[in-house]
């Protein structure tokens, strides 16, 4: 099988094998041990994934969190919002996303009540180019849902101009940062967005390892509570445990049921080393 498709499909890198087996390892010792020491230990691992994860992307302290996979994240975001910031306003994306993540949103369209707003390829294409995707983006546009560089084409998206122009719309912007990230440098202070997701599968993983998710505040008070325009917030979507109120780039919510085991903290990518197995020009994420 070609490298790009071991790499695309497990994470392949030099001396994976050596690194899974110690991570093995080291998990079965902790865990059998006869002491109380295994939820400590594990979700001390879980920390250093997502310690590992902002360094990678450049994101604050306090700002990520874990998820079993990239499409339960986006839902569990979505699901969050206050209903009047989907409701009868269209969510953008382009057609080149990918396939699972456009699968939930037609989905979610009618639970949430938005139209589904999916940009073509030009034909003869091999991506949706940012003009496109700039051209059918309004103000009627709730959440735009942009591919850092897509499973298909590697295309890589300007995503500095297109949150820029996000931002003159009104929209929530969020970013799949998959198939790129570990691959292509990607900085959360450098590219400010509203959420990013991505998964430590492809680029950056010894076994599979949650996804990982990062939001910043988008005013959403905890459930039960009122927003500003009156309405209550009674959303509670599977995978999230509790909606916070969004204060200083503080978390939405708390993921994950229960806690993962994160091997990928032995991966050169996420420990500071850029170096990887032969891949495509580009990149990132399988949801």
């Amino acid at each position: 099988m070609p490298g790009y498709f071991l790499y695309h499909s497990i994470g392949t890198f030099p001396g994976k094998a050596e690194c899974m087996a110690a991570a093995l390892s080291e998990f079965s010792g902790v865990w059998s041990a006869e002491d109380d020491g295994q939820w400590p230990a594990a979700l001390a691992a879980r920390q250093r994934f997502i310690d590992a994860w902002s360094r990678l992307i450049d994101a604050p302290q306090g700002t990520l969190t874990t998820a079993e996979n990239v499409t339960s994240a986006l839902y569990s975001l979505i699901g969050g919002l206050p209903s009047a910031r989907l409701a009868g306003k269209r969510l953008l994306v382009a057609a080149d996303c990918f396939p699972s993540l456009h699968f939930l949103l037609a989905g979610l369209a009618e639970r949430f009540d938005f139209v589904l707003d999916t940009v073509p390829l030009r034909p003869g294409e091999s991506w949706v180019s940012d003009e496109d995707f700039i051209a059918r983006w309004q103000d009627d546009v709730g959440l735009a849902l942009l591919t850092f560089v897509t499973s298909t084409a590697s295309h890589r998206c300007d995503v500095a101009r297109l949150a820029e122009h996000g931002r003159k719309m009104g929209s929530i912007v969020g970013v799949d940062i998959t198939q790129g990230v570990g691959v292509t440098p990607f900085s959360i202070a450098k590219t400010p967005v509203d959420f990013v997701v991505s998964t430590s599968l492809n680029g950056c993983a010894a076994l599979r390892a949650p996804a990982s998710c990062r939001w910043r505040p988008i005013c959403c008070p905890p459930a039960g509570r009122n927003f500003a325009d009156g309405s209550a917030n009674r959303t509670r979507s599977p995978g999230i445990s509790t909606v916070f109120p969004m204060q200083a780039m503080r978390d939405v919510s708390t993921m994950g049921h229960r806690p993962s085991w994160p091997a990928s903290h032995r991966c050169p990518a996420l420990n500071g080393s850029q170096k990887q197995a032969s891949t495509p020009s580009a990149h990132r994420m399988p949801a």
